[in-house]
């Protein structure tokens, strides 16, 4: 079972991702220097259960000796056909040595592997960021 961001976070999602410009990507940086601008992508466009989805990267950065580090990052799957379910499949933090990958694709884009108790916790993280970047970036939804 696939796990889907909460209603509030998956409003703030939407609200940054109808921001990205036509190259698909968005630096929000409303924080005037206090927190790190989010930086916005889409990756690429990968198939779950037959389903075409985008993958898209949220981000916080910060440069340490050189090497830029993720403070987190994340990764979503989402189909803007149907906004109201966003699922993360990847959560980075290098302050903290974490990689996870909770659905895992192979070179084509189709799933390989669910991770689902992984995938539900990564979940339950982006519902709080969410509401934090809603905060951090002044954001109205």
């Amino acid at each position: 079972m696939i796990n889907f961001l909460d209603p509030i976070a998956t409003k703030i999602f939407v609200s940054i991702y109808n921001q990205l410009n036509a190259a698909g990507c968005l630096t929000l940086d409303n924080a005037n220097g206090v927190h790190e601008p989010l930086q916005v992508k889409k990756l690429d466009e990968i198939s779950l259960h037959s389903k075409k989805l985008e993958r898209i990267s949220f981000g916080h950065y910060y440069e340490d000796g050189g090497k830029i580090m993720a403070d987190p990052e994340m990764i979503f799957l989402f189909n803007p056909d149907y906004p109201e379910k966003i699922a993360p499949c990847f959560f980075k933090m290098d302050a903290l040595g974490k990689i996870e990958n909770s659905i895992i694709f192979n070179e084509d884009g189709d799933t390989i592997e669910m991770r689902t108790k992984m995938q539900k916790g990564h979940t339950a993280f982006a519902d709080v960021w969410m509401n934090s970047i809603m905060k951090q970036q002044s954001i109205l939804i």
